[in-house]
């Protein structure tokens, strides 16, 4: 995360982030004007007001007070995405604007808002005598986004509060961060630092159905686990160990990647087996990060192309994830 060292670096550092990258961006994707950029920060807010506090780490400024939970709380959502596209997109809301199409994606660290969404539903810039900026990690992604407060983000009946996200400089579609979700395309991205604040969520994939608890725990059935397995973090995003064909190490567990595994350079033809604890998946196609759109990886990734055979559980209370043959519909 950079420091601006006044509001009248947003427009300039943007602009030099797109100019000096060679990637071709797509011409309904623009970059916002210094006008647009002042208007939108003119609104800023210290987020001490909102007792989020700040302290400074190697990996430059964290937030502290975000994405606060009411207990006893719980929701069950249905996948917004079409049923030819398993993308574990939902509809949520936020203040008093319609909902809106949110992609679930347990690969990015942060959140993510379309400019135009955050201007519709009053999201408020953050900040002091700086700006606080951020990069994608997870995707190769040039356009930088900027902290914003929403509240409240609403699941169906469970309401979260301070939720930080990242309002992107440009206008338009998401792009990448998309991760080629379509019908709807996602408005937002909400990633691990918010899903980590529930007590579990789940993806039951079969059913199409995401479910969030903010304080009660979750027993998976013993008839129906397939494998559970210690859940941990790598760079803030949810991993297993595991190995792929042999090799171990670290597998990141990404709920919308579009494929079987996403490795950093695929050799051209199917790896022969991939295993996760009790789970073994042979034969799988195995896919560039680079022409997924994604960051080069020093671990690879489980798409949900695998994950969508299973309900899948991550238990944030006991750091656990649960792999379960899918309920009858």
């Amino acid at each position: 995360m950079k420091k601006l060292n006044g509001w009248l670096g947003v427009a300039s550092l943007a602009a030099v982030v797109l100019t000096g990258c060679g990637t071709t961006k797509p011409k309904d994707i623009r970059l916002l004007s210094d006008q647009q950029l002042r208007t939108f920060f003119e609104q800023r807010q210290d987020p001490r007001r909102y007792e989020i506090t700040l302290y400074d780490s190697e990996d430059g400024v964290v937030f502290v007070g975000t994405s606060r939970l009411r207990p006893d709380q719980q929701a069950v959502l249905p996948f917004a995405s079409g049923s030819g596209n398993r993308a574990p997109v939902v509809s949520l809301g936020a203040g008093r604007a319609d909902t809106f199409p949110v992609l679930l994606d347990t690969s990015s660290r942060d959140n993510w808002l379309r400019f135009e969404k955050a201007v519709e539903v009053q999201a408020i810039p953050l900040g002091t005598v700086r700006a606080f900026d951020m990069m994608p990690k997870h995707v190769r992604e040039d356009v930088p986004g900027y902290a914003c407060r929403l509240d409240p983000l609403v699941f169906d009946t469970l309401r979260m509060d301070n939720v930080l996200f990242y309002v992107r400089s440009a206008s338009g579609p998401l792009g990448v961060l998309g991760r080629r979700a379509e019908h709807p395309a996602p408005e937002a991205v909400l990633g691990c630092d918010t899903l980590k604040a529930f007590a579990f969520v789940q993806f039951d994939y079969p059913l199409r159905l995401a479910t969030f608890s903010a304080t009660f725990g979750y027993t998976p059935k013993p008839s129906r686990l397939v494998a559970e397995l210690p859940l941990n973090e790598v760079e803030g995003v949810w991993a297993v160990d595991g190995l792929v064909d042999g090799q171990p190490g670290p597998i990141l567990l990404d709920s919308a990647g579009d494929f079987e595994l996403s490795v950093a350079k695929a050799a051209g033809h199917p790896l022969k087996q991939v295993s996760i604890g009790d789970l073994v998946f042979r034969q799988v196609r195995a896919v560039s990060s680079r022409d997924q759109g994604l960051e080069p990886q020093k671990y690879p990734r489980l798409g949900r192309q695998l994950l969508a055979r299973y309900k899948v559980t991550f238990d944030n209370l006991h750091s656990m994830v649960y792999f379960e043959r899918p309920d009858n519909p």
